[in-house]
């Protein structure tokens, strides 16, 4: 293929989630157990949110999308 680009792709193992090398994803899910713990010890949602400076939207996700993965458990 004299002067085309050929493009490889990788294979699926050597994809990385996102955040897994920056430690991103690490800190979400710490910040998110920190959040729902809080939760369960009669933090409202209001005041979660106003803590982690965040919508109250976001918090209820974490909070209900927490308690339904931990009852599967």
């Amino acid at each position: 293929m004299q002067g085309e680009t050929i493009y490889i792709p990788k294979q699926k193992k050597e994809y990385k989630h996102w955040g897994s090398l920056s430690g991103g994803r690490q800190w979400l899910d710490r910040r998110n157990a920190a959040i729902s713990h809080a939760f369960k010890n009669n933090s409202s949602v209001g005041q979660l949110a106003k803590d982690y400076f965040l919508s109250i939207e976001t918090i209820k996700k974490i909070v209900y999308s927490e308690n339904k993965s931990s009852e599967r458990h």
